[in-house]
């Protein structure tokens, strides 16, 4: 069925990352930055440009990490946010004067890909090559890189045994529908999967309130007419028919 949300989600993760040219060299002298993308928290410096990843500037980091959300709330896999966000936004520090990042070890990076890469593939999609888990170093390697706290929470997802239906319903926030052709791993009602409540509230404080200021406008001039009917000819006529309308 059209629209799944896991469709979206992996098209997001699969444009997101072979829009970014690999290896390319920015321009502009490596500096060590204060973060100032509210998503990541855990440092307070970052290296700005991100030669990894092709990112120019913290608002770019900042665009690139908000397109993640949805697979986040999916959980594929823990600390995913985490592994996006030192691949991103990686904390910075001086090194003999000289700005050094520090990215993910590389068993944060297959965390990650073992729990999201089983999705990505039901939908015949592969890890993108960008985020090749051998090109980040190992943890006790010579080069310093983050690694991935501890948690007692698995990766929910799905195995080889498991049927379309098994695997959406281990997902709290969807739920599985079929009209028997067709199959659908649909966010619930009321489940904040794509946007959260908050945006959802402005959004709909947004529509009403222009909704009413139109209302008004239209209200007007229909008013005006019914006044003086006599007063409106053709040109103006038709404004009042689609102020009706």
């Amino acid at each position: 069925m059209e629209g799944s949300i896991f469709n979206n989600l992996l098209i997001t993760l699969m444009i997101l990352f072979h829009t970014v040219v690999c290896g390319q060299s920015l321009s502009g002298e490596a500096k060590c930055e204060k973060i100032r993308v509210p998503e990541c928290d855990g440092w307070n410096f970052t290296l700005v440009p991100n030669d990894f990843l092709g990112i120019e500037t913290q608002t770019d980091a900042k665009t690139r990490i908000a397109e993640f959300k949805p697979l986040y709330r999916v959980k594929c896999a823990p600390n995913l946010k985490l592994f996006i966000c030192a691949m991103s936004v990686p904390l910075c520090f001086s090194k003999d004067g000289t700005p050094t990042p520090v990215y993910p070890c590389r068993s944060m990076c297959e965390l990650a890909r073992k729990g999201c890469e089983p999705i990505m593939k039901k939908y015949r999609f592969n890890w993108p090559d960008l985020l090749n888990c051998n090109r980040l170093p190992k943890q006790g390697d010579s080069e310093v890189c983050m690694a991935s706290p501890k948690s007692s929470k698995s990766p929910i997802v799905p195995t080889q045994n498991d049927s379309y239906e098994d695997a959406c319903r281990r997902h709290e926030q969807f739920v599985y529908a079929s009209d028997g052709e067709n199959h659908e791993c649909a966010p619930k009602c009321n489940a904040s999967v794509i946007f959260n409540k908050r945006q959802k509230s402005f959004v709909g404080a947004w529509i009403s309130t222009w909704s009413i200021i139109c209302f008004l406008s239209t209200l007007l001039t229909v008013t005006t007419f019914l006044i003086d009917p006599s007063r409106f000819h053709y040109p103006e006529r038709p404004i009042i028919f689609l102020s009706m309308c």
